[in-house]
């Protein structure tokens, strides 16, 4: 099974262009119109992954297989965006526990820097297009059997269930 990183995702609800001065927090938070509870799956598509050069690996997404985006946190300026607990049960039993942290702090100072970092560069941050803003706990490595729940105490749970990839069985 792929690695997991929980992480916040943001998705504004109306655009941010470019413009003479920088963006401050306020505006930018303003402009949000969800935050959702991500899961990044994460895996090398190379063979031998620890033989492969940094540019390689940053061709490879830094081995991103996918992103799963859960559904939006009900009030998330009111949650503690900035730590969560998380858990992965299976059978009602916990496998894997974790606090997590985010590395920037908060999630809405990665998008400050990228509405100014586009603004700079004559591009705006777009309406409607959700972005993760880092992970919140180390990688979590789950074993490949048997199919789990994954959750967080905050800000959300996702429904999430995750099977090995040699599986074939339909979703839940």
């Amino acid at each position: 099974a792929a690695p997991l990183a929980p992480e916040p995702a943001i998705c504004p609800c109306r655009d941010l262009p470019p413009r003479g001065d920088p963006y401050l927090a306020a505006v930018v938070r303003a402009a949000v119109g969800t935050v959702r509870l991500a899961l990044e799956l994460i895996g090398p598509r190379y063979a031998e992954p620890k033989e492969v050069t940094y540019p390689e690996l940053l061709a490879d997404f830094i081995a991103n297989q996918g992103l799963y985006v859960g559904p939006a946190l009900a009030a998330p300026w009111d949650s503690d965006l900035e730590t969560f607990h998380v858990v992965v049960r299976a059978n009602g039993v916990v496998i894997k526990s974790a606090e997590g942290k985010h590395p920037d702090v908060h999630p809405l100072r990665p998008l400050v820097w990228l509405a100014n970092s586009l603004a700079a560069r004559g591009h705006h941050l777009r309406s409607g297009h959700t972005g993760p803003t880092g992970s919140h706990a180390a990688l979590i490595g789950l074993p490949n059997d048997p199919p789990r729940p994954f959750q967080t105490r905050n800000p959300g749970r996702p429904p999430v269930r995750e099977r090995p990839r040699h599986s074939t069985a339909p979703p839940p």
